[in-house]
């Protein structure tokens, strides 16, 4: 039994990248061998283990057949006789299919390092087609390595027209595609700009495509706000210049957590509000819509990334606009209702508050 560091831990490392996860492979062991030196197995029918110090995962060596559509359609053999340079032909690109031993030897029977100096994405065999989820991860590598100006070998973009051609990008999991979409969210426009390349942004994200426009040029995400935000931060940033319309088609597409969503929604029309001319009964509904009435932490999280944005944008100017945003919603929701209650018929109370809080607008816009 042997044990290799493979993957994008070896990748990073030669890149001169911290690695963030260490993935580890087992050779000439079982299931039953693993379990008694204390390994957890986390899916019963799938080769990955816990280590029982380290909780890292460890996969047994393995392969894959294709035998139905779609990311799940593989047929796994994962017994003692497959060797290290078998589980490294099954993956995606040469630059993630080396591999390190104890002694800190380079194993690599695909040429990775040679594509690393030469910066070239290239799949690692003819079985990259089989898995139409290669396509989502070469965008991403693409934006995940953009500081270092990859491109994809040629012979790697016909494989992915093949692809294309076989529908398989239609089987694709909303699950997978946010898992791949946040793991790019560093330079998503590369991301995003990579798949239209391919010929592939049509299928995998059509309301995106429909609106590629409207996401952020290089610059915006080279600024060190966006390099230091959150995930869910990043999301909103990008998504800053949809409306709210299209960013319901997105949250599907994209497979948006509902707080993502909401943020992202906030965002987008407390930045349109800024940049546009509303009357008051529209600001209102716009307030009432986004729950910024009503959600504190929303509310607060929002004008803070607004903020962040106009520092961004490179438009200061904004912040007074924001200002007033923000005090319009803090007056209404400090507006005395509880004195007009007891002073207002029931049946007019309703018109009554709407009054006072399109009153209150008002005032401010008039300012």
């Amino acid at each position: 039994m042997k044990t290799y560091l493979v993957g994008g831990a070896v990748r990073d490392k030669l890149l001169g990248l911290d690695a963030k996860d260490n993935d580890w492979v087992i050779v000439g062991a079982t299931p039953v061998e693993l379990q008694k030196l204390g390994f957890t197995q986390i899916l019963a029918s799938f080769p990955v283990f816990l280590h029982p110090t380290t909780h890292e995962e460890y996969a047994l060596a393995r392969t894959e057949r294709k035998v139905a559509k779609g990311y799940h359609g593989f047929e796994v053999n994962f017994d003692n006789s497959i060797t290290l340079e078998d589980d490294l032909k099954r993956r995606d690109l040469t630059i993630n299919s080396i591999a390190c031993d104890e002694n800190d030897n380079i194993i690599d029977p695909f040429n990775g390092q040679k594509d690393l100096q030469n910066r070239i994405l290239r799949h690692t065999s003819i079985s990259f087609k089989e898995d139409p989820l290669r396509v989502i991860r070469l965008a991403r590598f693409m934006a995940q390595l953009h500081e270092f100006s990859f491109s994809i070998a040629d012979e790697t973009r016909l494989l992915v027209k093949d692809i294309l051609d076989s529908g398989e990008l239609n089987h694709l999991t909303k699950e997978r595609l946010n898992i791949e979409f946040k793991k790019a969210l560093n330079y998503p426009n590369v991301f995003l700009n990579t798949l239209d390349s391919l010929g592939c942004l049509e299928t995998v994200f059509p309301n995106i495509n429909a609106n590629t426009n409207k996401i952020p040029q290089q610059s915006f995400f080279n600024h060190t706000i966006y390099k230091i935000a959150t995930i869910e931060e990043k999301i909103a940033l990008t998504l800053h210049d949809f409306d709210a319309s299209q960013i319901n088609l997105i949250k599907d597409e994209l497979n948006l957590s509902n707080g993502h969503y909401k943020l992202a929604i906030a965002v987008s029309e407390i930045h349109r509000l800024a940049t546009g001319i509303f009357v008051a009964e529209e600001i209102l509904h716009i307030f009432k819509k986004t729950n910024l009435l009503r959600d504190k932490v929303l509310f607060e999280k929002s004008f803070e990334l607004c903020s962040k944005l106009t520092t961004i944008l490179d438009k200061s100017n904004l912040n007074k606009e924001l200002s007033t945003i923000k005090l319009m919603i803090t007056n209404i929701k400090t507006a005395n209702i509880k004195d007009l209650s007891a002073n207002t018929p029931n049946q007019l109370l309703a018109a009554t508050v709407h009054k006072l809080y399109i009153d209150t607008i008002n005032k401010l816009l008039k300012m």
